[in-house]
């Protein structure tokens, strides 16, 4: 899946947020801790670090709740933070906590727009895209002419996409590109829906439009050179692969472009050029996880490399933990079912691709 892991979300909502609480009441105090913790998260560069900040953001906003229980701006935060940490470990006990933490600001408040676009992103997250529409819908009506509104169109966009309603999705992120021309988020999405619908020149293009307003999104250099490779354009897909390598060298991302690099080089039949990439990429997912072993998208991309190799047994058990620390983790369903198939395992191979339909994805 090329649209990532939900990252922190709404964070321009909750900066403007933080101008509505009195910063010298105890409350206040509270909320300037959890700030800082979301801070922490925010820089974190791995999974445990990420989820141990927001533990500690999820506790500073529950004291400032419990001193002003009736703030909706607090109980939005407090809900924030219980969804980010419901996406790490798929908790469907916080993803409903936090579902009930933003239904709760919105009783207090039935215009505090951000609630209602946070209830929309836990409806989505729980594979309710219908009701997560009808949540953006009142954020806009609330708060239409808003700077801020692109976020909730991009946001419905995304539930459109999930239904299988590319050319609505394509609608609303379009609406959401008009409000803010220069926001990489939005303009990322559109390539992303493109590619993932298999219209690679399309794609090309928005991931273009992409880089010209951020010059050092990875990801979107790592699919443009995939839509390249996609297209046949190998020589020009090489270069946005190291590209990507350039801005971010040690990572699991870089990982997963040295081996799209090495797939690259085989259909060029450059052996050893194709022998050395996927050696490399094979080292830093070894890396990744000896750093962080709850690394899903390490484990995706070993996965891959081991399917590549042909030790399908072992690729299964490598989805299987991509899996296991993910359960949404679409394409490690998929991967699993393509080394259960080769396997000769057909009916688990056929239940691995059944799943991600189970779990509302029908994009």
């Amino acid at each position: 899946m090329i649209r990532a892991i939900s990252s922190l979300f709404c964070l321009a909502l909750a900066v403007l947020c933080i101008m509505c609480i009195a910063q010298e009441n105890p409350a206040g105090y509270w909320l300037n801790k959890g700030n800082e913790s979301w801070e922490k998260a925010t820089n974190a560069q791995n999974q445990t670090d990420i989820e141990l900040a927001l533990d500690e953001a999820l506790q500073s906003y529950s004291k400032a709740v419990e001193l002003d229980s009736g703030n909706a701006t607090l109980l939005y935060f407090k809900g924030v933070a219980l969804y980010q940490l419901a996406l790490g470990n798929e908790d469907p006990e916080k993803y409903n906590e936090s579902l009930g933490t933003f239904e709760n600001a919105i009783k207090i408040n039935p215009e505090f727009a951000p609630a209602w676009t946070g209830k929309g992103v836990v409806l989505a997250g729980l594979g309710r895209y219908n009701d997560s529409i009808e949540a953006y819908d009142k954020a806009l009506e609330i708060d239409q002419n808003s700077s801020e509104a692109w976020e909730a169109w991009m946001l419905k966009s995304e539930a459109f996409f999930e239904l299988g309603r590319l050319d609505d999705a394509l609608s609303m992120i379009n609406t959401s590109i008009e409000i803010n021309p220069r926001n990489a988020k939005a303009l990322y999405l559109k390539a992303a829906y493109y590619a993932e619908t298999g219209r690679s020149r399309e794609a090309l293009k928005a991931f273009n439009e992409t880089l010209e307003v951020d010059p050092k999104q990875v990801d979107a250099w790592f699919w443009k050179g995939d839509a390249l490779a996609t297209l046949g354009s190998y020589k020009e897909a090489l270069q946005a692969f190291n590209r990507s390598i350039e801005i971010d060298p040690e990572s699991t991302k870089a990982a997963r472009a040295w081996k799209s690099k090495g797939d690259v080089f085989e259909a060029l039949g450059w052996e050893d050029e194709s022998k050395g990439a996927y050696a490399r990429a094979w080292e830093l997912y070894d890396k990744s996880l000896k750093l962080d072993p709850s690394d899903a998208n390490a484990w995706y991309g070993m996965g891959q490399m081991l399917s590549h190799q042909g030790k399908y047994e072992e690729a299964v058990n490598a989805f299987d933990r991509a899996i296991e620390l993910f359960p949404r983790f679409v394409i490690a369903w998929y991967g699993k079912g393509d080394a259960l198939r080769a396997l000769g395992r057909n009916a688990e191979a056929e239940t691995a691709f059944a799943k991600p339909k189970e779990l509302g994805y029908d994009g």
